[in-house]
């Protein structure tokens, strides 16, 4: 607001440092639920919701080496992660970015055994670690050529 001393925006809600913990939290979470779907849950989104139905369908029509649905995802949640870091980045950031997307990969496609219709695939996991670096990558090379914008501009 207009004329608000500074940090009154923390005083009337979540601080940025406990913003971006609730929102990577959120990241997390949506990707892990959407990869232990069970499958009737997963045909009934492919089918019913259009939205889904063009992204999902579009990747996974692509045939190739990799299983791009996974990739897009795991692409997607990297790349959020990486944008929700602190200023300045360092390689390790998006080190321990990849080392937790490993932990989720992995969890994953072990829990999708006891998941109704579905397997795990411990190929996916290789195409959810590419992806994750792909969007870890992007993320961090955005949020550098960002800041660097911000600091020439507030330095004239």
């Amino acid at each position: 607001a207009h004329g608000a001393r500074p940090g009154a925006v923390a005083e009337q809600g979540l601080s940025p440092p406990m913003f971006s913990a609730v929102l990577r939290i959120a990241i997390l979470v949506s990707a892990l639920a959407l990869t232990l779907l069970p499958g009737p849950a997963l045909a009934w989104l492919s089918t019913d919701m259009p939205w889904f139905k063009l992204a999902w369908g579009s990747l996974d029509a692509v045939r190739g080496p990799f299983d791009l649905p996974h990739v897009a995802l795991f692409a997607a949640v990297g790349f959020g992660l990486s944008l929700t870091q602190r200023w300045p980045l360092h390689w390790w950031d998006g080190v321990r970015i990849w080392l937790i997307l490993l932990a989720c990969s992995l969890a994953s496609e072990a829990a999708q055994a006891f998941v109704p219709d579905r397997n795990g695939n411990w190929l996916d996991v290789r195409d959810d670690l590419i992806g994750a670096a792909i969007g870890i990558v992007v993320g961090m090379a955005l949020r550098a050529v960002w800041a660097r914008s911000r600091e020439r501009r507030a330095a004239l």
